[in-house]
């Protein structure tokens, strides 16, 4: 956090409504990766020039999956598969770049691989997760939230131009019926086999969101969200609604 500190003051902060800079996990992990990369991004604001469009991967598996858990596909008495959904955001999203791109073609065969391969991808996991599915119920999808950096006890307030505020998307909020558990739910598109690499478990997202999910779903979210949330399990037993109430949040999944 020092780093983020002795910020230039050419750098042109994001600005919420109240004028308070933010902060993302993409500008941790760049601070982490490479210190000078982030400064050419986050000081210079520069940017690589792009050679040729790529393809949003992570962000329409996303969306291919909030459409899936979302509260009007799950009433359906057949939901909406997410690789279907993958399928049409993903032509939508190549019609638009080749109406950016003029007279792009993908020569590398790249956008089609990824095709097949988020196609693969949704198909496995709908497999994966249908028989544990029925345990959980999905309370709420991608919610944006914002809340002030904890500073922790004898650390110096944070000044300007450094950013007060922490921001992130929580992807599914979950409750754990056979264990009446609050989960967070958190997708991660990786080239590597997340169960044999470690490297998750230290993920800045995770942890960030671990530090200020609980904290404004319970005490900064709109109303409505905590309302969707009880409302979630109003058909349930009472031990049921008393647990999603409290807003406590055993682990992130």
């Amino acid at each position: 956090m020092n780093a983020m500190t002795k910020r230039s003051a050419r750098s042109k902060p994001q600005q919420t409504i109240t004028g308070q800079e933010l902060l993302r996990t993409s500008e941790r992990s760049s601070l982490n990766r490479c210190r000078q990369k982030w400064s050419w991004s986050y000081v210079d604001l520069l940017k690589p020039k792009a050679e040729a469009p790529a393809l949003r991967f992570g962000t329409l598996i996303h969306k291919a999956l909030e459409h899936y858990y979302g509260k009007v596909n799950q009433a359906r008495r057949k939901p909406i598969h997410p690789a279907v959904t993958f399928k049409r955001l993903y032509e939508e999203e190549l019609k638009q770049t080749k109406e950016e791109w003029r007279n792009w073609r993908d020569e590398d065969d790249e956008w089609h691989t990824y095709y097949e391969l988020g196609i693969t991808m949704l198909e496995g996991y709908v497999v994966h997760w249908k028989a544990q599915d029925s345990e959980y119920l999905t309370l709420a999808t991608e919610q944006r939230f914002q809340m002030p950096i904890i500073i922790p006890e004898g650390e110096s307030p944070l000044k300007p131009p450094s950013p007060t505020m922490y921001v992130g998307t929580l992807d599914r909020v979950l409750y754990h019926l056979p264990t009446r558990r609050l989960l967070f739910g958190d997708y991660k598109t990786t080239k590597n086999d997340p169960t044999k690499n470690s490297f998750l478990a230290l993920d800045e997202q995770v942890g960030a969101y671990w530090t200020y999910g609980p904290i404004w779903l319970a005490l900064s979210a709109p109303g409505a969200v905590r309302r969707q949330m009880t409302d979630a399990v109003a058909h349930l037993p009472l031990a049921h609604r008393n647990a999603v109430k409290e807003f406590r949040f055993d682990g992130i999944l």
